[in-house]
């Protein structure tokens, strides 16, 4: 078959929308919360999956997203591919501001980072 080549047309332009950063989509209890309950859970939701959906023999590998101030033991857990839960061993002392630090350059399932710092 004799194929004929054709001109190119005129130039072509197109849009596309790429992802942003990894956020912090909520935080439970809210920030600046008063009258927590002590032995409350914490809970952080990000904006996309942070890690592969796990099995409870994967959950001790996968990440700990952030650091509590004063320190606090206690269990994390993924629920699911976004949502990231610490549940405090003992009760949480009265009286006392606690400040979680989700580190920058937490990345997403793809790779794309948390832009900066969210306390």
């Amino acid at each position: 078959m004799d194929e004929k080549k054709q001109p190119v047309g005129d130039a072509s332009a197109f849009a596309v929308l790429v992802t942003g950063y990894l956020e912090v989509a909520q935080v439970l209890p809210a920030p600046d919360a008063q009258d927590v309950d002590p032995t409350g859970a914490i809970t952080v939701i990000f904006n996309r999956p942070v890690v592969p959906l796990p099995t409870l023999a994967e959950q001790e590998a996968l990440p700990k997203p952030f650091a509590i101030s004063p320190a606090v033991s206690g269990k994390g857990e993924w629920l699911n591919t976004a949502i990231y839960r610490f549940t405090p061993d003992q009760p949480l002392q009265g009286g006392t501001n606690y400040t979680a630090r989700i580190a920058a350059g937490l990345v997403d399932t793809v790779g794309t980072p948390l832009e900066q710092e969210y306390a």
